[in-house]
């Protein structure tokens, strides 16, 4: 539980945001920390304690996930800086990391002040699907994409040497994108498939189509020795209109294996409602598969963004389609514990301030008493 009196009470040894709020700004250390998604392009690592022991929602492959009245108080996380970008993965377990603990951005945090280091290596196997289609059998899979273009991003300043190192790494995603089509997902007839970007890319440009960038998808499929694949879609008619990244006109669309599925031509529609204004279409189109009719859909919502933090000043947290609840006064916390607690700021300060990471600043939150608060006599 993250906090269950809106903020009202001060309970530590209850409430996962008082108990991290009681060790802000102090020296701590991680025991034997059991990774539970891999390090983000930010350099976050998020772990639980004790390999978790104790830990609510710990899933047979080590990753957390939530359920109703519990998102995982339990889950720390170890900031690093970018630098540490994708340094460890799901099942990883670290040796144990002494840190100051900090509140950046809605989140507490451990800044590690020495070397963190990985203990163990889960080397988790990727997932492979046992459906195929069969005889009588159609198999059907959706697939983000997430942003795919058959070109970078050309910004101000690259050079020749500069932008090929980054077409690179968009050609790779589609080799990696094909294989698990192929070895992964084991070639399903039809694919539903979102964030489709148009030929451009995020540069600006004309072309709205996406097919480009699923044809470059469909040859690397073929490379990998996977089906025969054909592509449908219905396209943004005007740039910017259908949400994702800047230039990118996202669209879903379907891949279909020629070989067992035929399309019936003509039949792909965008769904046009005020639900969907600003945003991508769901698209739906029709297929025949062994001699019967099936009609897919595939609907992609926008994000859901701009909820409240999970440890931010609004307790329980709100989010866009949740009616906030009315805020209440903290309740004061008695003089002799917030003095208590300054006491023991104070005491550890010397160290907080020599070894904390000075990569991002400290962000106190919204109802702390100052530090310096005198004591009663």
């Amino acid at each position: 539980m993250i906090d269950d009196d809106r903020l009202t009470s001060y309970d530590p040894t209850t409430d996962g945001a008082d108990f991290y709020e009681s060790l802000e700004g102090m020296r701590v250390t991680v025991r034997a920390p059991r990774v539970v998604a891999d390090t983000n392009a930010n350099g976050e690592t998020y772990v639980v304690a004790s390999l978790g022991a104790g830990a609510t929602g710990l899933s047979s492959r080590g990753g957390m996930t939530i359920s109703a009245g519990d998102v995982n108080p339990e889950t720390i996380k170890i900031y690093q800086g970018t630098a540490a970008a994708g340094a460890y993965h799901q099942g990883d377990t670290l040796n144990d990391v002494t840190g100051i603990v900090n509140y950046f951005e809605g989140e507490y945090e451990v800044d590690p002040i020495g070397t963190v280091s990985a203990a163990t290596s889960a080397a988790l196997p990727r997932e492979t699907t046992t459906l195929v289609g069969t005889v009588s059998g159609l198999s059907y899979a959706s697939f983000n994409l997430e942003n795919l273009a058959p070109v970078a991003t050309r910004a101000t300043g690259d050079t020749d040497v500069t932008y090929a190192a980054k077409q690179a790494i968009v050609d790779a995603r589609f080799t990696t994108h094909a294989n698990e089509i192929v070895n992964a997902l084991h070639n399903p007839d039809i694919i539903g498939v979102q964030e489709v970007q148009d030929a451009d890319g995020e540069n600006a440009g004309t072309d709205l189509s996406g097919a480009a960038t699923a044809q470059k998808l469909i040859d690397a499929i073929t490379a990998a020795g996977g089906a025969t694949y054909r592509y449908v879609e219905v396209a943004p008619t005007a740039t910017n209109t259908s949400g994702g990244a800047p230039n990118g006109n996202i669209r879903n669309g379907f891949l279909f294996n020629t070989e067992r599925v035929s399309y019936v031509e003509g039949s792909t529609t965008a769904i046009q409602a005020e639900a969907y204004a600003g945003t991508r279409k769901p698209v739906v189109a029709d297929f025949v598969f062994n001699g019967q009719m099936f009609t897919a859909i595939d609907m992609h919502s926008t994000s859901r963004g701009g909820s409240d933090a999970l440890y931010g000043a609004n307790q329980p947290p709100t989010t866009p389609a949740t009616p906030r609840a009315p805020r209440r006064r903290p309740r004061p916390r008695p003089m002799s514990m917030r003095c208590s607690r300054a006491i023991r700021r104070i005491s550890s300060s010397s160290t907080a301030t020599s070894t904390a990471s000075t990569t991002r600043p400290r962000c106190r939150r919204w109802h702390r008493p100052a530090i310096a608060e005198p004591c009663p006599t």
